[in-house]
């Protein structure tokens, strides 16, 4: 199950480094020749913290700021050119990396940030920036990404193996190398690399988005939320992995209900109450995160129904059965169930669905009643008030159900004897 995130939360290109890792060596070129005014790290650290933040004005500052600090320093091109884009300024940055690379055309710096600003001819800049220079990390780390795009993922796993060979204890690099794993069609070879990547990235959120990717697609649907949930707290303004985290619940969720379903049909209270609750595990969350979300309140309110239905099935059989004292426990089961859903907005179809359900926990209590007060049993009136509150909340959910206004007023006639 592909969520199709890996790209855009992990590498298309941008650069993000620990604000501790240190500077990549730029090759010979006129770009290297530019003497560096201090330690780029502490502005470049700002500009990690203001882009994970939801700013990226603040970033584009700092960004420029560790650029005047070291004007060869790789990483904070790659992230300036990202935060522009987020302000909207990509063609700003475009045409500044093409006069720069015009300017001094045999610089490996201006091939690669060239090729990552315009994807035309990107494979063949990149190319020329390996020729000039072989160990430049950072060309080799560029030409794996660009392999993906094309498909060609046991070459984008030998450029991100190079870029990795040649600077070991570079997190980013370990992050691209899992990547094309993960492309290439090996989760668990990939998951090893984004736990190393993790250590060596404190604080950035892609190393958990791509293990989460890793582990569903080894059917570790749970392990992928929980590494989801670190994604979101390391960066709460990134939408990538908090848009998958709602997908991931929500999917996992459909997949329960359709569950419940299965269990109903084959009249397995016991399985498809606990299918629908596994639902609501899923589902509750994404509503606790948006509670006007209306297809999570939906299918949250569907799973709560279900988990009562499943309940009314088993009650049901049991007062076929003559089980009264079994068939009343498991209404009171229900009932909170079905209290819950009661109270979220949902749509016409499944409050129609929740008015059975009430509809049918009032018929079956109504059955157990009558049976009572049959033997002569005093607990009849209580389960017929209990009958006839159901059938009002039926009503309350759907006032034109005819037949749920008829069964309260024969209790109510009943009770009046």
């Amino acid at each position: 199950m592909r969520y199709g995130f890996t790209a855009v939360a992990a590498l298309g290109i941008a650069a993000v480094l620990s604000a501790c890792e240190k500077k990549t060596p730029v090759p010979p070129g006129p770009s290297a020749a530019l003497s560096p005014a201090g330690d780029p790290s502490k502005a470049f650290a700002r500009g990690e913290d203001a882009l994970r933040h939801g700013d990226p004005d603040a970033a584009v500052r700092a960004y420029q700021d560790a650029l005047s600090a070291d004007p060869a320093f790789f990483p904070a091109w790659v992230r300036y050119h990202e935060a522009m884009r987020a302000v909207k300024q990509s063609d700003r940055v475009r045409a500044d990396f093409a006069a720069r690379l015009k300017a001094t055309p045999e610089d490996p710096l201006w091939l690669v940030l060239a090729a990552i600003s315009d994807p035309e001819g990107r494979e063949e800049r990149l190319q020329k920036a390996i020729k000039l220079a072989p160990g430049f990390a950072w060309a080799h780390y560029a030409m794996a990404d660009v392999y993906i795009e094309l498909k060609r993922y046991g070459e984008a796993v030998r450029a991100a193996d190079r870029a990795l060979q040649i600077d070991p204890k570079n997190g980013l690099f370990r992050l691209s190398f899992g990547n094309a794993l993960l492309w290439d069609g090996r989760p668990a070879d990939a998951l090893v690399e984004f736990r190393k990547a993790a250590d060596l990235l404190p604080g950035d959120e892609r190393p958990h988005v791509l293990a989460a990717q890793a582990l569903i697609d080894q059917d570790q649907v749970e392990e992928a939320i929980a590494d989801l949930e670190t994604a979101v707290k390391l960066a709460p303004a990134a939408d990538s992995p908090r848009r998958v985290l709602r997908d991931i619940r929500m999917k996992r969720g459909e997949m329960a209900l359709n569950e419940f379903s299965e269990h109903m049909g084959a009249d397995h209270w016991g399985a498809a109450a606990t299918a629908a609750e596994t639902a609501i595990r899923f589902l509750e969350p994404v509503v606790q995160e948006d509670s006007a979300d209306p297809v999570a309140v939906k299918f949250l309110a569907s799973a709560e129904t279900a988990v009562g239905a499943a309940w009314m099935g088993k009650a049901a059989a049991a007062s076929r059965e003559g089980k009264f004292d079994d068939a009343l426990a498991d209404c009171d089961k229900a009932l909170p169930w079905l209290e819950r859903a009661r109270e979220r907005k949902v749509p016409d179809e499944v409050r129609i669905y929740l008015a059975q359900a009430y509809l049918r926990l009032g018929a079956i209590r109504m059955g157990v009643a009558t049976d009572l007060k049959d033997r002569g049993n005093p607990r009849a009136t209580d389960e017929f008030q209990r009958a006839r509150a159901a059938f009002e909340a039926c009503l309350v959910v759907d006032p034109e159900n005819r037949t749920a206004r008829g069964m309260a007023d024969e209790i109510r006639k009943i009770l009046e004897k």
